[in-house]
């Protein structure tokens, strides 16, 4: 966005109309969107909504006058570094000025105003404010673009690993007990690993009949602990066996995981084939040792 095109807001506190409108007229070819207040109050709920580039505070106002307008707007987080440009007429002009310059003032202007003058010490403010909203803009920017980045370095190394990949939450009763757990993000992989398709925002109760309760009490203690965990165990109601680590992520209290696994069913059915048959060997072995040993 061009510098001279960032929005600033300027605010003209005044009780009289026509000191609004004379400063208005003075500061018109600023660029700026000018706020009128007619009180104290008034302006303090104007500052409340928006941010301001400058404010233009008139001394003498019924009520509440220019002071105590000041004294709120510096006792306040959001408004506390707004520069204040106090406008006055009547008053002794070292006392109000000593008085202006302690409650924070930027500026202490006295009433005929000249219009060049006025528009040139508001000018510097507004440049300011626009730099800074500049300065603001493009860290934001910059902050996105990193983010991006990340989010795309991210997405590519989700979807490329071989093993299955997911990010799950926990889901408690009313005692805190974990009863079942949704899936937030899964990658292609994942269907391959376990069969389930479209599984991000379904719970894995309505993917998966059956009760696993093996798996929650697994999950739940990685959650309570924060300890990241690999364990291998079956799914009994997929008929799978999974190699599987599963790591919180978040701060204590978290019920968030992530979990990568890898279906090892086959392996597993091989080692029982291997288990099996060497259980068969065994015995013939030890015929045939038996028969080699007679004499």
């Amino acid at each position: 966005m061009p510098h001279n095109t960032i929005p600033a807001n300027v605010l003209l506190v005044d009780d009289q109309p026509a000191n609004l409108l004379a400063l208005e007229a003075a500061l018109d070819s600023l660029g700026v969107n000018m706020v009128r207040a007619v009180s104290g109050p008034q302006a303090l709920a104007a500052l409340e909504k928006q941010d301001f580039a400058a404010v233009l505070l008139d001394v003498r106002m019924p009520g509440m006058d220019g002071f105590e307008v000041a004294r709120e707007i510096r006792a306040r987080p959001r408004t506390r570094f707004t520069p204040i440009l106090f406008v006055t007429a009547g008053d002794d002009p070292d006392e109000a000025m000593l008085s202006a310059y302690a409650l924070g003032a930027v500026d202490f202007l006295s009433k005929p105003l000249r219009a060049e003058v006025l528009k040139a010490k508001v000018g510097v403010f507004v440049e300011l404010y626009r730099s800074k909203e500049e300065l603001r803009a493009r860290a934001r920017r910059d902050f996105e673009q990193r983010l991006e980045a990340k989010e795309e370095r991210y997405r590519t190394l989700f979807e490329s690993i071989d093993e299955g990949f997911c990010i799950l939450r926990l889901l408690r009763d009313d005692q805190g007990r974990v009863r079942d757990y949704v899936f937030d993000e899964a990658n292609e992989a994942f269907a391959m690993h376990t069969g389930l398709h479209d599984p991000v925002g379904k719970r894995v109760s309505e993917l998966v009949t059956g009760d696993d309760a093996r798996w929650l009490d697994t999950f739940e203690r990685v959650a309570r602990t924060g300890e990241a965990t690999r364990f291998v165990q079956e799914s009994r109601p997929m008929a799978r066996w999974f190699d599987v680590y599963a790591a919180r992520l978040g701060a204590s209290g978290s019920d968030t995981l992530a979990v990568l696994f890898s279906d090892i069913t086959q392996r597993g059915l091989a080692e029982q084939d291997l288990r099996r048959l060497h259980g068969g060997l065994a015995p013939a072995n030890k015929r045939k040792a038996g028969f080699l040993a007679t004499p």
